[in-house]
């Protein structure tokens, strides 16, 4: 009877252990799976972020796309006016291309001709300014020639 006893509670000893291990090897391998899932959602992460990041470069090269060829339209626009002006009367379009230069040589002569008379007139500086501008977006918008 003891022998039954001892093989009984042996029995249910060694079930305990092997119970145990069981235990342990699922709770290892939940923790793998765990562990897998995590690093998986560090990727999912990495790669939405860089699908985003690419996402913004590809609107910002469309936007700069759209631009551009906004900016296409319009200089072909300007150069379909220039065009349909060229067959304008030559008194028109010499008239038009005297403006400038007649506007820059009246500022000029306007604040020159301040500065001389009354070089303390508060509007000196001010048509100085006007002229030094008209002077410098006249020249600094010709292209340069090649010598």
């Amino acid at each position: 009877m003891l022998d039954t006893i001892l093989s009984a509670a042996g029995g249910g000893i060694f079930g305990l252990i092997g119970s145990g291990f069981k235990l342990w090897g699922a709770y290892k391998e939940k923790k793998l799976i765990f562990e897998h899932e995590a690093v998986m959602a560090k990727e999912n992460r990495a790669t939405m972020s860089m699908e985003m990041e690419l996402a913004k470069v590809k609107g910002t090269i469309e936007l700069e796309l759209q631009e551009s060829e906004q900016d296409a339209t319009n200089l072909q626009a300007a150069i379909n006016a220039e065009a349909s002006i060229k067959g304008a009367s030559p008194w028109v379009d010499n008239l038009r291309g005297s403006l400038r230069p007649f506007l820059t040589y009246g500022l000029c002569i306007l604040a020159f001709g301040l500065v001389a008379v009354q070089p303390e007139n508060p509007w000196a500086n001010d048509f100085i300014f006007l002229a030094t501008t008209a002077v410098t977006f006249w020249f600094g918008t010709r292209p340069m020639k090649s010598r």
